[in-house]
């Protein structure tokens, strides 16, 4: 029996040197390999998909990098306000082409004509205060001096429904429309109690505009009557 344990004893050192790889390697065969980013069950790239298949950043589940699948958070969909003109995201930023535009622009700034440098009468005189045509820097419209302004734009509720101008008049197709419309049936302009020609003279008999009290356009005395 002495003998047998003597043997084992003298044989355990080269038994223990097989199991290290001759003595040279200091790492146990039982050793595993690092799990890779796509099967270590960890949203690496914090997507809130995890490993493959669910995240699409992964190709196989030997893939050790997640990457940011195809559907990206852009600029248009990220709720910030990227370009700093006080609108977020698509459709409140007129900037944004779709929630899947990556590129918030700025909007151009408006130029108005009474602010622009430009003469847009053709009448020598550019922009507020200089053009007598602008109101403020912020009308859109040079007009000629010696041009009434439209009815859709001169400050007047010409048609006496109580709403002054385009766009709150909805009578007025434009700033440029000459003629505000009542909503609701209105009396002819010969017979309206307004000056709607500001020629000091209102209503038929007094306006010479006026053919009579049913007409329904009080013209300057100036302007020639038409035809028919």
């Amino acid at each position: 029996m002495n003998s047998i344990l003597k043997a084992l004893l003298l044989a355990l050192p080269a038994m223990l040197m097989v199991g290290c790889n001759g003595g040279d390697d200091d790492d146990d065969d039982s050793s595993s390999a690092p799990v890779v980013a796509c099967s270590n069950a960890v949203d690496d790239d914090g997507d809130g998909l995890i490993d493959y298949p669910q995240d699409p950043g992964c190709e196989t589940a030997d893939d050790d990098r997640e990457q940011n699948g195809p559907a990206l958070v852009t600029a248009c969909s990220d709720l910030i306000d990227n370009d700093g003109d006080g609108l977020v995201d698509f459709p409140d930023d007129p900037g944004c082409a779709n929630a899947d535009d990556d590129q918030e622009r700025n909007r151009e700034p408006v130029v108005r004509e009474c602010q622009d440098g430009l003469d847009n009468d053709g009448d020598g005189a550019i922009d507020y205060p200089a053009d007598p045509g602008c109101r403020s820097e912020n009308d859109d419209r040079e007009r000629q001096p010696t041009l009434p302004a439209p009815e859709c734009s001169d400050g007047v509720d010409n048609d006496g429904d109580e709403l002054v101008d385009y766009p709150a008049d909805p009578n007025c197709e434009s700033a440029d429309d000459d003629r505000e419309r009542g909503r609701t049936p209105a009396a002819p302009e010969c017979s309206d109690g307004l000056d709607n020609d500001d020629d000091g003279l209102v209503d038929f008999p007094l306006d010479p505009g006026c053919g009579s009290a049913d007409d329904d356009r009080e013209r300057s005395p100036t302007a020639p009557a038409p035809a028919c």
